[in-house]
Parts: C-alpha cells; structure tokens; sequence
C-alpha cells in the first residue's frame, strides 16, 4: 500500500514539475513534444546520457589499455629473464663485478635443489642407477632408463648374503619368505 501512495506522489510531483517547466517556458519559444513536454527537457537528458555513455567508454577503454599494459609488462620480465638466463649459462666463468655474487647464489641455490631432491628420493624409497643417475623403484632389479642391474642393497647400506631360489630377490638375514614372489628360502 505504501509503494503504491509513494508512487501516486511521485507521479503527481513529477506531473506538477513538468507543468510548471512548459508555464515557464512558454515565455521563451522552445519545441514541444507531441504529448506537450518541452524538447528541452529531453535534450538535456539526452545530453546527459551521452556524457554518462562516453564516461563508461573512456572507463572500459583505460581498463583495456592498462591490460595490455600489464601484458606486455609480463612480457618484458620474461623476456629478461630469458636473457638473464641465458647470459648466466653462457659466461659463467667470465661474468663482470656484481653479477659474479649473483651467479655464485645461483649455484649455491641449484646446489641445495639437487640435496633436496635427493632428499626426498631416500624419503620415498628411491634407489639411484650407479650408470645413468636415474631415480628407480625401491623395489627395482634392473634401472628403468638403461637397464642395468640395481645394487641389492638393504635401507642399512650392507649387501645381503643370500638370494631367492625362485626369483634371485636378494634376502636379509633371518627371513624365512621373499619378499618378492612369496616363496620360502
């Protein structure tokens, strides 16, 4: 009920301010619409819609330039870092002045890279080819990269003295199975 009173209200205020704007502007001649409102009225709605149309374009048309702003920013640090890199695996040894500490931590950094992985190959069980240097199953005779036979050794790093029957799986001492194919030893 209240929408309906407040709309009732606005409409009459809205009709009343209209009708005091053509009193007023019958003193001046202007255009009028077919329905009797002055053309005045709507030019400058006109016009101000126009203005709020061109602020709206000028706002996606800055949000469009700084993205491709932002892009090709992104570019530029790729591409120095290429050339960063590139540079550091070409003259390592004859690096100048400042840039010689930073190659040097760069170095160290790929150095504690390699300890961590390492790290978590024995985390997981991994054994490495003596061959090749390729990670390998924990559980793997033979290496998956050249195929040569893994060292049988034990998590204490002692070479077990016995062998499967069946399988040739090295065995640890006092097992009564293999831990391969199941048979008893």
């Amino acid at each position: 009920m209240q929408r309906v009173v407040k709309r009732y209200y606005m409409e009459l205020y809205t009709q009343r301010m209209i009708s005091l704007h053509i009193k007023r502007s019958l003193a001046t001649p202007q255009r009028i619409t077919e329905r009797g409102y002055p053309m005045a009225v709507f030019d400058k709605i006109s016009k101000a819609t126009q203005g709020a149309m061109r602020g709206a374009k000028d706002l996606t048309d800055i949000a469009r330039f700084n993205s491709m702003i932002s892009d090709e920013r992104k570019k530029k640090d790729e591409l120095f870092l290429l050339i960063g890199k590139a540079y550091f695996e070409n003259h390592q040894e004859d690096i100048p002045g400042p840039l010689k500490e930073m190659c040097a931590n760069i170095r160290e950094c790929d150095e504690k890279i390699s300890g961590y992985q390492e790290e978590i190959k024995k985390l997981k069980g991994a054994k490495i080819c003596s061959n090749c240097g390729a990670s390998n199953p924990s559980a793997s005779m033979f290496c998956v990269s050249c195929g040569t036979p893994m060292n049988q050794q034990d998590e204490t790093g002692a070479t077990p003295q016995r062998f499967c029957t069946s399988c040739s799986t090295a065995i640890q001492d006092g097992a009564i199975f293999c831990l391969s194919c199941g048979d008893k030893v």
